[in-house]
């Protein structure tokens, strides 16, 4: 993949300007957040191109070499990517196409780790720190030993110190910056992310939708690439309790290539082939796939800010799902959806699916809610001009470098 590629789906009719999009992720992939981010740059006039964040090979190398070193002497597992040599290759690359390739602005849509290098003002857009989500992810919790820790929250308070401004998808994401970088505090906002998505159904066509659902199934919807990490158990329990107390409830479960064997025997569940977002069609597929839901059903363990729920909303459809991570910031309680605790989340998700369902008036208020909601602040064009104007002053169009 070139660490220099633009989202061509957009003609610019006329450039604004040049913008580095710093990520891990390749920007042309549209399963990964990256490209919808340039997607809505470019419907304003602004031309994207990504650097790679992505250290050396002899950096690498010498990451797995401290690696197994450090596995002799720690009880925890050491992760060769949080090593400070591959941290400072990482970042020293960053800078250095950032320098040579003529941009009038940055923006780092992954980690602020990687920019602890950037010599000139950035931009961030993104759902977290690293200081959210060290002891939030299994993968982190695990993978992350105390050294590994340390030096990342190092490194990220030396590349905010560099940020212009930094927007985060959640307030949670945005107060935890706060809190651990007080330096940062004016520069903190939250901006969130649309859908993955490139279309979503106008009120017309949203109507024609709504019109064609049965009224008497209910489809919960369960969307996400880990079964475990994001509720899958508890989703059935909660389809199970459903069909118990008299609801017809049907669980469609998108996304986990890996379910356990009992689901394909449970009643009342559907298992949907996992889509690839870069083949033709697929949109309209999930259009699909949405217009038959009722709910979208996520009991996730450890999420930052999930985008399926901009496309739940999108669709009109009320989210239920826990109180972790930033997920409050995108669910607001009895408004679009609503969010309870882990440890209760099946006994009260069921119950307030089932309440909602036996009142069509209010359930019919609230699909009307979820997509006023994404029209005023879950969409890209709701979201891209606030991001625009609160990053554009660390931009200069006018010389074509970055100020």
């Amino acid at each position: 993949m070139s660490t220099r590629e633009k989202v061509d789906s957009i003609p610019l009719r006329q450039s604004k300007g040049r913008l580095a999009l710093v990520d891990h992720a390749p920007m042309g992939d549209r399963g990964l957040y990256p490209y919808y981010v340039a997607h809505a740059l470019a419907a304003q006039g602004w031309e994207c191109s990504q650097i790679e964040a992505r250290p050396s090979k002899a950096a690498e190398w010498f990451g797995r070499l401290a690696q197994r070193w450090m596995m002799r002497l720690e009880p925890h597992f050491y992760n060769p990517a949080s090593n400070s040599i591959v941290i400072r290759s990482l970042a020293k690359r960053i800078n250095k196409r950032i320098a040579g390739g003529g941009f009038d602005g940055v923006i780092c849509t992954g980690n602020p780790v990687w920019m602890a290098g950037v010599e000139q003002p950035w931009t961030a857009w993104t759902d977290h720190v690293f200081a959210a989500v060290q002891d939030l992810y299994p993968i982190n919790i695990h993978y992350q030993s105390p050294r590994n820790k340390r030096v990342c929250r190092r490194f990220e308070r030396r590349g905010l110190s560099r940020a212009g401004m930094a927007a985060f998808t959640s307030d949670w994401a945005a107060e935890i910056c706060r809190t651990n970088y007080p330096e940062t505090a004016g520069k903190v906002k939250t901006v969130l992310f649309g859908p993955s998505m490139t279309s979503v159904p106008d009120r017309k066509e949203l109507d024609e939708i709504l019109a064609k659902k049965t009224a008497t199934t209910c489809n919960l919807l369960f969307v996400g690439w880990s079964w475990e990490r994001k509720g899958g158990d508890a989703a059935i329990e909660v389809t199970r309790r459903l069909r118990q107390s008299g609801v017809d409830a049907k669980l469609i479960i998108l996304g986990p290539p890996q379910i356990p064997e009992y689901v394909a025997n449970e009643p009342g569940v559907e298992i949907l082939p996992t889509v690839n977002k870069n083949q033709a069609g697929v949109e309209k597929r999930l259009w699909e796939i949405y217009g038959q839901a009722h709910f979208l059903i996520l009991p996730t363990t450890a999420d930052c800010a999930p985008i399926c729920f901009a496309e739940a909303a999108c669709f009109g459809i009320p989210v239920v799902t826990t109180i972790v991570g930033g997920t409050r910031s995108l669910v607001s309680q009895n408004v679009n959806g609503a969010c309870f605790a882990i440890e209760s989340f099946v006994a009260e998700a069921t119950t307030w699916v089932r309440e909602l369902w036996g009142s069509p008036a209010r359930y019919r208020t609230m699909v009307e809610q979820s997509r006023t909601e994404y029209e005023l602040r879950m969409s890209w064009d709701s979201n891209i001009g606030p991001f625009i104007e609160a990053a554009s002053p660390f931009w200069n169009c006018r010389k074509g470098t970055i100020r």
